[in-house]
This record gives structure tokens, sequence and C-alpha cells, in this order.
């Protein structure tokens, strides 16, 4: 569970962690392997995957409903429609071959297919059961069309997306590591740089990729987690 790093965030993160400590949610959030984490201060784009869909909502938004007044069922359908829209957006290629495999969206993450199109829709013709319900065949035939479709999506997610990715990064991918524990940094902060603070690197954090994504500084008033992007070693060496 990762959360921006707002002071309304940080105002609740004492109850949160009260929340966090209880045995119940603990034992609960340990079978799934569940951690909460910040984001660093001051960087808002490191949630610029979830920002850029609370922005795409509200564009939609705006745009289906204007100045109108609505009622709360109203909203309700609306942003459920909005929600339908934005998980069949597609994230592999799209072709405009009717014959081709659809293509990949966040729909088939949750449900296995696009929600606006049903179920069997891109099941082998063979394996199509008729219409009848309640017997043994047709729900053993149903349970192996689906599993059928599951594992045809897993495969092309594996090809399609996945390698897609990977070939992104390395075609994108280009940044120095100039920075190491011990060195003193300038922090960019939202003033005139003559009162940007000084610190000192106390602990590196790498992401998946093997890269610094952001480091613990140690300043005067304590330890402050920010990105690389803004601390700027002296020239000291």
């Amino acid at each position: 569970m990762v959360s921006g790093n707002a002071a309304t965030y940080q105002a609740v993160s004492s109850h949160l962690r009260q929340l966090f400590d209880s045995q119940f949610m603990e034992e609960a959030l340990n079978q799934e392997g569940t951690q909460r984490n910040f984001i660093p201060a001051r960087a808002p784009w490191y949630g610029g995957w979830w920002e850029r869909l609370i922005g795409l909502t509200k564009i939609t938004l705006k745009k289906v409903l204007g100045h109108r007044c609505i009622n709360l069922e109203e909203l309700q359908t609306i942003t459920t429609e909005v929600e339908v829209v934005l998980n069949d957006r597609p994230i592999t290629y799209v072709t405009s071959d009717d014959s081709d495999p659809q293509p990949l969206t966040p729909a088939h993450l949750l449900y296995d297919r696009q929600v606006k199109s049903l179920p069997t829709k891109n099941a082998p013709k063979e394996s199509v059961s008729d219409p009848a319900v309640g017997n043994r065949s047709s729900i053993t035939r149903r349970a192996r069309v689906q599993k059928e479709l599951i594992e045809h999506f897993q495969e092309r997610w594996r090809h399609e997306y996945l390698t897609a990715l990977r070939e992104y990064h390395q075609v994108t991918g280009n940044n120095k590591q100039t920075i190491s524990v011990g060195d003193v940094i300038q922090i960019h902060d939202d003033t005139h740089r003559a009162r940007w603070r000084l610190g000192v690197i106390h602990k590196l954090t790498y992401g998946k990729d093997g890269l610094i994504h952001a480091a613990k500084v140690k300043l005067n008033s304590g330890i402050s987690v920010r990105p690389i992007i803004k601390l700027y070693p002296l020239e000291t060496k």
C-alpha cells in the first residue's frame, strides 16, 4: 500500500499506525505480504501512475457532467461507467485487423476479460457450451473454457506486455548514480536556492531496477526521505 506524502496523510499517520499495529490487521496483512509506505517528500511524480488515473477520471467526469446537478445514485452510476471505460483501455498494441486478439487491458487483470465483452467472446468455438446450465458436463465444460481463457491471457501478458515493457526501459533507462552514503548534499526545496538546507546521506533506497530512487538524509531536525533528483552533492571530493 503506497501513500502520498501530503500533510493530510502525515497528520493521520499515527492513527493509521495504531490500526496497522493491531493484532487482527497485522495477521490479515501479513498473510498477503502487505506493507504500507509513503512516497518521498516533495516528489509527487512518485505517485504518477495513480495521479494519471485520477486526472483521467476528473477529465471524463467533467466532460460527461458539465455543469449539471445530479443526485448520489446518478453520480454512482456515472462513476461506475467511467471505471469500466478506464479499465477497458488498451495497454498493448491495438491492431485494425478484426481477426487479431483483443488488446490486453487492466480489466483482464481484474476479471480475465474486458468488462464490455462477453466472457466467451475469445473462447475457441468448439469449447463454447450450450445455454443449458446445472448438469455436470455443462459446468465442467464451462470451467475448462474459463481455464483456457486465463492461460491464454497469462501467455499473452508475458509475451506482449512484459516484453514491451522491458524493451522500453532498455531504450530509455539512463540514470547515472552519483550519490553515496556520507555525501554532503544540498536539498532542493520550494524556496530560494540560498535557503536550501544542507544534509548528509544516511541511507540509499534502491528500486526494483537496481537504481537509486531516494535517500534518507540526516538534517539538523532529524531524518528525512528525499528523491535523488532533488539532492545536489557538493563538490567536496
